[in-house]
């Protein structure tokens, strides 16, 4: 029999006006009204919302990539390609229809009660939203046992760069959230601890 605990939620796809950025170098996740936070705030620590009408039109690509660390090591393994969106000649990358740009990131706790075991994976999700509904791209990643979890999150996308680390997950203690966009300190967490996974999102 197996017994499954949600740590971090599900998606909820949601329909809140975004708030205008002066910044048009930074693609924010849009602004929730209090009733889409609830919503959020059953079981889910990060999700974010994106207007595709928010990209750059000459966007041709966009991809979400994992990389695993162990022990200070980039593990090959573990590291792989999530999601990948690449814009056809002459096309646009979003389909006409598609209004919203959903990511998120759940992780499940799987307690094997016959061998006492726990398991642990990350389920990635990316929807593209729209009036009719939505396309949903799905993918797991397992994890290795570990003591505790900490994680990070930043969902502002600065397009003088071509990549953003949206999500960070490791063993240890919470740290400073500049990590997401400062190579220097992110390099100091993977070498502190024996387990850091990177959620990349980059785009061309």
């Amino acid at each position: 029999m197996k017994k499954m605990v949600v740590l971090l939620g599900t998606i909820v796809l949601l329909t809140a006006c975004s708030e205008a950025s002066d910044d048009t170098s930074v693609i924010s996740p849009k602004e929730l009204n209090e009733s889409e936070k609830r919503y959020l705030d059953i079981g889910t620590e990060y999700a974010y919302v994106y207007e595709t009408s928010d990209f750059p039109d000459d966007l041709s690509t966009l991809n979400l990539d994992l990389h695993a660390y162990q022990g200070g090591e980039k593990s090959e393994e573990r590291s792989r390609q999530l999601f990948g969106l690449k814009a056809e000649e002459g096309e646009s990358l979003f389909p006409n229809e598609a209004e919203e740009l959903v990511i998120s990131l759940s992780a499940f706790e799987v307690n094997e009660e016959e061998s006492e075991s726990v398991s642990y994976y990350y389920d990635v999700s990316v929807l593209l939203g729209s009036e009719d509904g939505y396309t949903e791209y799905n993918g797991s990643v397992d994890v290795p046992k570990i003591e505790s979890l900490a994680s990070l999150a930043d969902g502002d996308l600065r397009l003088e760069n071509t990549s953003q680390n949206i999500f960070i997950y490791f063993e240890g203690s919470e740290v400073s959230s500049g990590v997401s966009s400062d190579q220097e300190s992110l390099n100091h967490l993977i070498n502190e601890s024996e387990l850091v996974y990177v959620f990349t999102l980059t785009w061309e």
